[in-house]
Order: structure tokens, then sequence, then C-alpha cells
């Protein structure tokens, strides 16, 4: 798995709270852009169907983008394929995982990619 400091551009988007545009070099071939989602995790989405959704959205947004900008090391990991096609990653953002972060934080919370997941709004 690259180090940040070994892939300085590997993450290139922060799309929402648990999607990422990520280069695919720094991930099993092809080299392109892809988008991934943390695994393990769902967020609010920014087109969600209620007000009090897309602000949680936003946050959680800003949450990612903050830690990924603020980080001195981030690893990156492959751990499968989610149910759409997009590869699953476990991020770690100074060696503490992203996904554990936005879930303690309240903007997340466990998904493990079957079933339906939940509504976030009231």
């Amino acid at each position: 798995s690259p180090r940040w400091s070994e892939a300085a551009d590997c993450i290139v988007a922060v799309v929402d709270g648990d999607s990422l545009r990520v280069r695919t070099e720094c991930l099993p071939p092809p080299p392109e852009l892809t988008l991934v989602r943390l695994f393990g995790i769902d967020t609010p989405e920014l087109h969600g169907q209620c007000q009090d959704e897309r602000l949680r959205a936003i946050d959680a947004k800003f949450y990612v983008e903050t830690a990924i900008r603020a980080a001195r090391v981030i690893t990156i990991s492959q751990v499968g394929i989610e149910k759409f096609g997009r590869p699953l990653l476990e991020v770690f953002v100074d060696h503490v995982n992203l996904a554990d972060r936005l879930v303690v934080e309240g903007l997340a919370r466990r998904y493990d990619g079957r079933g339906k997941r939940g509504s976030w709004c009231p």
C-alpha cells in the first residue's frame, strides 16, 4: 500500500464523506482515475432526500477533506470491490482509520455493503 509521502497525488478529490477519486496507479492496474468507497461505512448523500441529510453530507465531506489536507502520512489499502464495481479502500490518516474517525464523529455509520441503508432524514 502506498504511503502518502511516496504517492502524494493518490487522492485527487473528495466526492463525499465515503467516496474519493483516486489515481489507480496507487491501486492495482490500470492507471487512471477511479471512484472508490471507504470500506465499512455509509455517509449522508450530498443530493439526499432532505435538507438534514444534505447538511450532514457537507459536514462529512468537509471532515474528510480537512483530515486529508492536514495529514502527514496517508496510507491506502484496497480491501475489495463493492456491488457497483468500485474499489473498497481502507484509508489511514496519520495511522488512524478514516472510516472509524467518521463513525466516532457521528458523520458516518457502519455499513457492510449488504441490505438497505437506513435513511439519514428525521
